[in-house]
Parts: C-alpha cells; sequence; structure tokens
C-alpha cells in the first residue's frame, strides 16, 4: 500500500471501530439499570488497564516503527522488538498479580476482575506489538483492520452480557474478549511478513534508547487521557464520571482523523530524515495541518449547533449535561490533533526528547487545572484544564519545529486555514438556520442535518480554496486507482 492509501485504509477501520462503540454505548445508556453508575466504573476500569497496558509496551511500538522502517536489519529489529515485548508483559503481568486485593476492593467484583485484567494485558500487548510490525513495514492498513477487529469483538460479548442481565463487569468481561479476538488477528497477518533473525545486542540497545522516550511520551498522553476520569471518580464520583466520558467521546472521530494522518507520515519522515530531506518533510507537515483542521474545524462548529440535540436524542435527557462536554472536547482536539503531528515529524527526525519535554509541560498544566477547577466548577473544569495544557505543549513543539526545519509562520499554510474556518463558519450558520425552522428533532433530521452540513462545507471549501482542493483530490486520487 501506499502512505495515503494505507493511511485511509486505517482511518475507514478505525471509524468503523468507532461506529460500532458509539451504537452500543446509546445501547448501554438506555438499558443499563443505572447508566452513569455502571459506565462510570467501566470507564474507571478502562483507565487502569490503559496505564497497566503502557508499562507493558515500555514505548516499544514506536520504537519498532521507527527503527523497522529505517530499513536497515528491519527482520533483526523485528525480532528484538518481540523478545523485549515478552520480557515487559511477563513483568506487569506478575505485578498486576502481585497487586490482586487492590484491584479486588476497588472493583468489588472478586478475583475475577484481576483474570480480565491480566488477560487482557497480555492479549493488547500481543496486538500492539505485531500492529507496530505491521505499521513499519507501511502497512497502516492493516493494523487498522486489527483495531476494528478488537471493536467488534469487544462490542459483540458486551451486547450480549448487558441483555441478559450482566452490569458493568459484563461491559469488562467484553473489554477483555474483544482484545483476545485482535491479538489472534494480529497473530493471523503478521506470521507470513517476517522472518526470525537473530539480534545483536545493539539492536536491543538502540529499541531501547528511542523507547525510553517514547514510553515517557505515551506516559504524558495517556496521564493526559485519563486524569480527567480519575480525578471526576475520586473526587465527584462515577456518576460523573459516566457523564464526562459520554460527552468526551463524541470528540473521538475527529483524533482518529489526526491518528491516520500521524501514523501514515511516521515511517515516511523517518525515512525522509534518513536521507536528509527536509523540504519533503515540510511538505508534509503541511498537508498533515491542512488534512487534519479540514475536518477538525467543521466538527466543531458542527457540534455548536448540534451537540445538545444529538446527546438527548441517542442518550436521553439523564445525559443533557453531557452536550458542552462534548462541545469542548472537540474544541482540545484541535491543538491535540496538531500537537500529534508535530510530535510525529519530531519523532520522526528522531528527537523524542523534545515530545517528551512538552508532554511535561501538558502534564503539570492539566493536573494542576483539574486539582483547582474540578472541585469548583465541576465536569466542566476537566475540560478547561485539558484545552489549556494541550495548548500550551502545542506552543512549545512548534517552537522547536520552526528551527529545526528552519520553518517562519509564512511558510504554514495560512490561507488554507483561514478558508477552512470561513468554510465551516457558513455551514454552522446553514445549520442553525435550518435547525430553527424545525418544530421537533429525531434521529432522522438530526442526520439530515448532519448531511446538509457536510455538503455546504465541501462545496463551500472545495469552491473557495486552491490549496484545500488540490490536497484533497490528490489524496484522493492516490486512494483511488
Amino acid at each position: 500500500m501506499g502512505t495515503a492509501r494505507s493511511g485511509i485504509g486505517w482511518l475507514i477501520a478505525q471509524m468503523g471501530a468507532l461506529a460500532v462503540a458509539w451504537i452500543a454505548s446509546i445501547y448501554f445508556a438506555r438499558t443499563l439499570s443505572d447508566p452513569q453508575t455502571s459506565l462510570g466504573t467501566f470507564y474507571a476500569f478502562e483507565t487502569v488497564v490503559t496505564f497497566l497496558v503502557l508499562l507493558a509496551n515500555g514505548g516499544l511500538n514506536e520504537a519498532i516503527v521507527k527503527r523497522v522502517s529505517e530499513g536497515r536489519d528491519p527482520e533483526q529489529f523485528a525480532t528484538a522488538g518481540l523478545l523485549l515485548s515478552m520480557l515487559l508483559v511477563i513483568t506487569v503481568s506478575a505485578g498486576t498479580l502481585l497487586a490482586s486485593q487492590l484491584l479486588i476492593n476497588f472493583f468489588n467484583f472478586g478475583g475475577i476482575s484481576v483474570l480480565v485484567i491480566v488477560v487482557t494485558i497480555i492479549s493488547y500487548q500481543v496486538r500492539d506489538t505485531l500492529g507496530a510490525l505491521l505499521a513499519s513495514k507501511f502497512q497502516v492498513g492493516r493494523s487498522g483492520a486489527i483495531n476494528f477487529a478488537n471493536s467488534i469483538g469487544q462490542v459483540a460479548v458486551q451486547v450480549s452480557l448487558v441483555s441478559i442481565g450482566f452490569g458493568a463487569v459484563g461491559l469488562m468481561i467484553g473489554y477483555m474478549a474483544g482484545a483476545v479476538f485482535a491479538s489472534l488477528i494480529a497473530v493471523y497477518l503478521v506470521s507470513n511478513r517476517f522472518n526470525i533473525a537473530l539480534p545483536a545486542k545493539h539492536h536491543i540497545y538502540s529499541l531501547i534508547r528511542f523507547a525510553r522516550y517514547s514510553f515517557l511520551n505515551n506516559f504524558v498522553q495517556k496521564f493526559y487521557d485519563n486524569i480527567d476520569i480519575i480525578i471526576i471518580t475520586v473526587l465527584l464520583g462515577t456518576s460523573s464520571t459516566g457523564v464526562y466520558g459520554i460527552g468526551f467521546r463524541f470528540s473521538l472521530l475527529v483524533m482518529v482523523i489526526y491518528s491516520a494522518i500521524t501514523r501514515s507520515v511516521t515511517p515516511e519522515i523517518s525515512r525522509l530524515d534518513m536521507e536528509g530531506n527536509k523540504g519533503r518533510i515540510r511538505e508534509l507537515l503541511n498537508d498533515s495541518i491542512v488534512l487534519g483542521l479540514f475536518f477538525g474545524i467543521p466538527a466543531l462548529a458542527g457540534f455548536g449547533v448540534l451537540a445538545r440535540p444529538i446527546i438527548v436524542t441517542f442518550y436521553t435527557e439523564e445525559f443533557a449535561s453531557a452536550a458542552i462536554i462534548a462541545f469542548g472536547a472537540v474544541a482540545t482536539r484541535i491543538p491535540e490533533g496538531l500537537r500529534s503531528t508535530a510530535s510525529a515529524v519530531l519523532s520522526g527526525m528522531d528527537r523524542p526528547d523534545i515530545t517528551f519535554r512538552g508532554g511535561a509541560i501538558l502534564m503539570i498544566t492539566n493536573l494542576v487545572l483539574d486539582l483547582i477547577l474540578v472541585p469548583t466548577i465541576g465536569i466542566q473544569g476537566a475540560v478547561v484544564a485539558s484545552f489549556a495544557g494541550m495548548s500550551l505543549q502545542l506552543l512549545y513543539l512548534m517552537y522547536y519545529l520552526f528551527s529545526i526545519l528552519d520553518l517562519s509562520y509564512v511558510d504554514l499554510p495560512g490561507r488554507e486555514v483561514l478558508a477552512e474556518v470561513l468554510a465551516a463558519l457558513v455551514m454552522a450558520g446553514v445549520v442553525y438556520a435550518v435547525r430553527t425552522r424545525l418544530s421537533g428533532m429525531s434521529a432522522a433530521l438530526l442526520a439530515g442535518l448532519v448531511l446538509l452540513g457536510v455538503i455546504t462545507y465541501i462545496t463551500v471549501i472545495i469552491g473557495v480554496s486552491g490549496g484545500v482542493r488540490r490536497r484533497v483530490f490528490g489524496i484522493a486520487r492516490t486512494v483511488i486507482p
């Protein structure tokens, strides 16, 4: 697959996974006896698993993608990555078993919570490590298929268990089942694409040197992704966690699009950096900014008009307070997506140390503001903290990126971004005008409003911006033979 086509394949798979998860969340919100508490408990479980999986990975995924994609001793680096991955997951699993009593007391589900967590950790380790091997060979689309299989398996089991009366524990077991299913798919996809080759010490040390920064960067990211959930759960309770989680999940589509872009360009930037081709790296940076904001800006404008009717229509009035969270979360994803793009360029150029220092700014800012704002203004404070921290990190990374790539502000695609903003405002105005003339709201009417917005935005942006039009059509020509 080409870089763009592979990225589109990953994006389609992830959007499919999001659609499945979104439909399932609507079902859970309407079926569970106490949806806010049950979903809040499940989100807390996800947070615990996320940090344990992070420890088990140790930053190896990014190190594998970086070293294998460089083309020097790829099989030796791949084998070294597999060996290190096995060592880490065994260590973390053993530590989890030693801490089993803490987990039993936290979740109040007995030993089954420990078993579910350990099996999930091992399964995710297999899935993610083998997915990194696929990405290193520019097979990003196939790694996305693994994630899609994960969502299908997870939701199928969760819906089955919830339908027969299971609550949060059914959601947890389904989460584990999806990970197991995805790991089996990953083994199948990778089994015939790599040969085992005995690595030397320098292969292992090279992975470890890169992985240490990747681990720290990943820790910062996971800390950012989950600290809100932890603080809200501790200070406000699982019911508030459920509302916050529902609202924030509406922003995942924007981040998936940014992830598709960064996953596609990272191996390419790594290769270009080895060739010393900074000019092409600058072009990829600008393309990534324009394409990411092509989706992020209209998503923000659309949620400004439709957030509350979407939440109330699909999740009932009980979750109405999640509307402001959804809007704020989408707003936060814009600097986060730009940060993700900057981090991908820096990591591809072998400068993960810069992204780590920027991550420290994010982590400290977010934590301090969370502790100040959540107790005073509630779950809205967590959104404010996230936006402020992410914006500061973005500014820090762009400062160094400008220096490394010899960039100035005039080199950035300012005209294209301005055109995207104007097109999004026109779209929001059209959708709002139609919405105010509707006497009621339903799922069908919402779908119609969204479709109207999409058509309006694309028509305006393609008509007014040659730069955006060139990039979008270029992607289309690459994807469609």
